[in-house]
């Protein structure tokens, strides 16, 4: 949830600090004469859903490092979903392209996540060097 919360800050800030974005969606809705006034609402409605996004993400995401037993893996998936979700925003809203690069990168942290999460053996050693003996983590 955090790194949904993450995009949308991002888009909300994006919409907050260009007028130009809301003032042209503003002049295909509607021929208001009022449109410099009414994007200037629109700036601080985006700039006040930025400042929420963030609290909302931050809280999320304090809340999952408290409740998960590894914080790597919060911090990985926060970031992964940021990522995704930015991207989803971009080409659905902003009409960007996602590119093949982009593709394979976001895939190469997937499957990173996916290794992170596999237990993992590591060899661990008593005070008698010649007794060694090996542990799984969760």
């Amino acid at each position: 949830m955090s790194g949904l919360f993450a995009a949308s800050a991002a888009l909300f800030g994006k919409l907050g600090t260009t007028p130009t974005i809301i003032r042209s969606t503003l002049s295909v809705i509607s021929s208001n004469d009022n449109i410099e006034y009414i994007t200037w609402i629109g700036q601080i409605v985006a700039i006040g859903l930025m400042i929420a996004s963030n609290g909302i993400m931050w809280s999320q995401y304090s809340l999952a490092l408290a409740y998960s037993d590894v914080t790597l893996h919060v911090t990985t998936i926060n970031t992964v979903s940021n990522f995704i979700f930015t991207a989803l925003f971009g080409w659905i809203i902003f009409a960007e392209t996602i590119s093949l690069v982009w593709s394979i990168g976001i895939s190469c942290i997937l499957v990173g996540i996916v290794l992170l999460k596999e237990p993992s053996e590591s060899v661990l050693h008593d005070n008698d060097e010649s007794n060694v003996k090996l542990k799984k983590f969760k």
